[in-house]
């Protein structure tokens, strides 16, 4: 075909050129190609043909892998970061309109996404560095090509984000590189500059008060101008979807390869120190892959956080030391030699013990030459500058793996103590070898993928518990979704300690839904129970220092945290029972209810059920982060529009399936009507419940409509909202509401606010039959009540 060898001729004649010039070489190579007429290049090629129409044509994408590797291959021993270069710079052509991508590439884009809307640069860019990335990994020796083509991408998200910023009225102005309190570089300025003027023109950038430091606005320049990231949208972070495929991409090649390049290992440790990658979301893969070169790795990681000052990215890469596999561990009369630190464990230390990493937590196990497990340390002073530290031993009991439960039977406690005794004996061969010898089986390891050792005692104590009791063929079943889920799925089954009816339906998530739907649902249940395990530290910053709280207290908070988890889980099994009915799995939809799912506010719900529950005195204004203020409607800024809009149409599809998307939309409208008054609770600068009040002709106010965030409902926060808004608002005149005759909270009005029922039923022009409820002032019921 001419149009492949047209793409072969450029690419055969940029691998002749010499490394250091190639790059250089290349650009000239396609600014000549895409800015020179048709017919006179095509003589400069003596009858290479058709350029243009090559690269207009959809088989750029057909051919795509085909011809990267035929000319790599070529040459396999100079496989050059250079000839990489020089593809992506002719397939993504970066001298293009800086808004979108150049004509001649339109209909490429468009016949392969077949995308009405106009098709964005980032998104092209994201999809031919996931090619190109596919490509390389099937390559001997690409590691140090594909982590280039990573760091490209780390570079294209910073610029991408000034050129596509959010062009949303009242969204904050948010940077990849700003998220970190970067400087941002020379060449992002400038593309800054030239755009900043028009978007402030036109209202698409809202910019904190703090943006420009010491700055003149008229007169900014590269040196003194830093972007910062509005805290106030936190959770809510740019949309960098489109780069995470090719990083994922490579990311989960690497894992399943033997052994990866030491540039591998540095670029993803170098990711820690510059937070390009979500650590909190994919630990395990991240350590799987350190892990193949767990000595550098652990080198660069105590280097990392004995020089590192920020205590977050510290505390990360001390997370990821604590998962790093050195398998057994010799060690001597002068004790453990662990991470270039040298332990003394007193009585333990023996030439003929050894070591092996017990936890993804820090604890290391101490072994016998017999492999009996004799104890365990946890490690500490990694960041410190001491060379010897003493290691304190602790004894493996009951309580190391099992949380010792109320009403717990003598027959019981007689099988977690048997667990033990096996988990001491045998735990090194059945656990912690991750190939067993031929012959006996394969180990936990090669069975699921997952290291069982990267669970803390009390979930390894759980999982043997549960082995102990399950059916051959649930065991079968149980395995084959961990192997498929990895750690985020394994986790889940864990977290059942706190109650096994959830079981079934996290199977059914987990054999019905697409994988990275239910990857999500586990990662988001996951962090649910993760929140559990700081109940304290988050009361005592959130609901006032110095208050006693006792621990029955925190463990309600987490009952009731625990059950919204199990709800999710049971959730999702729901709406994929209706999908089969309708058949189809909603994965949208679920998504959709997943980014709404604010752990933090559900932890925030939780405790404050449980301390309003028991009468204790908690004002809004006492509560750390929470502030319940008062607003006219022309008052409300469009972000507060936004939220309300949001909550108005989740609250009324949950209750009634009725309502058409249309219908719901223009009852929305009604946030921008004037002369209107409204109350707003808000945690951490978002709109959690809200109520609107108008005045009625007769000198009464009406309650237009109460909103609380659908995912808090039940939680006390919506009624303790309104006692405070209706006890101001009733000291001297009355409030009335209508409320529907079959509303299950009718009778709540009267209980919990003091409402009464006025007159008959009454129906409105839809056929809706309504109660007419008011509320006296409250001195007038104050003097009743005396």
């Amino acid at each position: 075909m001419q149009e492949s060898r047209h793409l072969e001729f450029l690419l055969e004649r940029a691998g002749m050129h010499e490394m250091e010039r190639l790059f250089e070489k290349a650009k000239r190579d396609v600014l000549d190609f895409l800015n020179t007429p048709y017919k006179d290049y095509v003589e400069k090629l003596d009858d290479q043909q058709p350029g243009i129409q090559f690269l207009h044509s959809s088989a750029i994408f057909d051919d795509f892998e085909k011809k990267i590797k035929n000319v790599i291959e070529k040459d396999p021993s100079r496989l050059k970061v250079g000839a990489i270069n020089f593809l992506k710079f002719l397939l993504l052509n970066d001298k293009a309109d800086d808004s979108r991508i150049p004509p001649i590439f339109e209909d490429v884009f468009v016949n392969f996404y077949d995308d009405s809307d106009t098709p964005t640069q980032k998104t092209y860019r994201s999809y031919l560095y996931e090619k190109i990335i596919k490509v390389l990994m099937k390559l001997k020796g690409s590691d140090a090509a594909v982590v280039e083509c990573l760091k490209d991408i780390d570079s294209v998200v910073s610029v991408s984000l000034i050129e596509d910023l959010p062009h949303e009225k009242g969204r904050a102005y948010k940077m990849y590189k700003g998220k970190f309190n970067k400087d941002i570089s020379p060449e992002q300025f400038d593309v800054l500059k030239q755009r900043r003027q028009k978007q402030i023109d036109e209202g698409d950038i809202v910019y904190r008060e703090d943006a420009y430091e010491e700055t003149d606005i008229a007169n900014i320049n590269d040196d003194n101008y830093r972007v910062y990231y509005d805290e106030a949208f936190e959770g809510e972070f740019y949309d960098e979807e489109e780069y995470t495929f090719p990083k994922k991409t490579a990311f989960r090649t690497w894992n399943k390869k033997q052994e990866v390049d030491p540039v591998v290992i540095d670029y993803i440790i170098e990711s820690i120190r510059t937070a390009e990658t979500d650590f909190r979301e994919n630990i395990d893969l991240i350590c799987e892959i350190l892990n193949k070169d767990a000595a550098r790795a652990g080198k660069k990681l105590m280097e990392f956080v004995q020089q590192e000052q920020n205590p977050v990215k510290k505390l990360i890469a001390t997370k990821v030391l604590y998962r790093l596999e050195f398998g057994k561990v010799g060690m001597s009369e002068t004790g453990l030699r662990y991470l270039d630190k040298q332990f003394d464990l007193g009585a333990y230390n023996n030439s003929e013990n050894f070591a092996h990493r017990l936890t993804g937590d820090g604890k290391v196990g101490i072994f016998d030459k017999n492999k009996q497990a004799l104890g365990y340390f946890q490690l500490h002073g990694l960041d410190s500058p001491e060379q010897k530290l003493k290691g304190d031993v602790l004894r493996f009991s009951y309580e190391t793996l099992f949380h010792p439960k109320p009403g717990e039977t003598s027959k019981e406690r007689a099988e977690r103590e048997k667990i033990l005794e096996e988990f001491k004996q045998k735990y090194f061969d059945t656990y912690l070898r991750q190939e067993k010898e031929k012959g006996t089986g394969k180990s936990f390891y090669e069975e699921t993928g997952v290291m069982f050792n990267n669970l803390s005692f009390p979930e390894q104590g759980w999982f043997l518990w549960s082995v102990s009791h399950a059916s051959e063929a649930d065991k079968k079943r149980a395995m084959e979704f961990i192997k498929k889920y990895r750690e985020p799925g394994f986790k889940t089954f864990l977290s059942l300690e706190h109650g096994q009816e959830g079981g079934r339906d996290i199977l059914t998530i987990g054999e019905n839904l697409e994988q990275k739907t239910a990857e999500a649902v586990f990662q988001k249940y996951g962090r649910i129970v993760e929140a559990t395990k700081s109940i304290g530290g988050y009361i005592e910053a959130r609901f006032g220092k110095g208050k006693k709280y006792s621990q029955e207290d925190t463990d309600r908070i987490v009952d009731n945290l625990l059950k919204r988890g199990q709800n999710l889980l049971a959730d999702t099994a729901d709406e994929i029972e209706k999908g089969k009915v309708k058949g189809e799995i909603i994965s949208e939809k679920l998504m959709e209810k997943l980014n709404c799912l604010h752990v933090d506010l559900l932890l925030f719900a939780s405790a404050f059920k449980v301390f309003s529950k028991d009468k204790k005195e908690i004002k809004f204004s006492e509560i750390e982060g929470v502030e319940l203020i008062s607003k006219d409607a022309n008052e409300l800024g469009e972000p507060e529009k936004e939220e309300m809009r949001r909550i108005f149409i989740g609250n009324r599809k949950e209750e009634k399936e009725e309502f058409s998307a249309e219908y719901l939309e223009e009852r929305s409208k009604q946030f921008d009507e004037s002369d209107r008054k409204y109350y707003i609770l808000k945690k951490d600068g978002k709109v959690v419940s809200f109520a609107r009040f108008n005045e009625l002709p007769n000198g009464n106010l009406y309650v237009s409509f109460i909103n609380t965030v659908p995912e808090i409902k039940g939680h006390s926060i919506g009624t303790a909202f309104l006692k405070v808004v209706f006890d101001r608002e009733t000291t001297s005149r009355d409030v009335e509401l209508k409320v529907r005759v079959d509303n299950r909270v009718a009778k709540n009005y009267q209980t919990d606010f003091g409402f009464k029922i006025v007159g008959e039923p009454f129906v409105d022009k839809n056929g809706k039959k309504y109660f007419r409820m008011v509320r006296e002032p409250l001195r007038a019921r104050q003097e009743k009540a005396a």
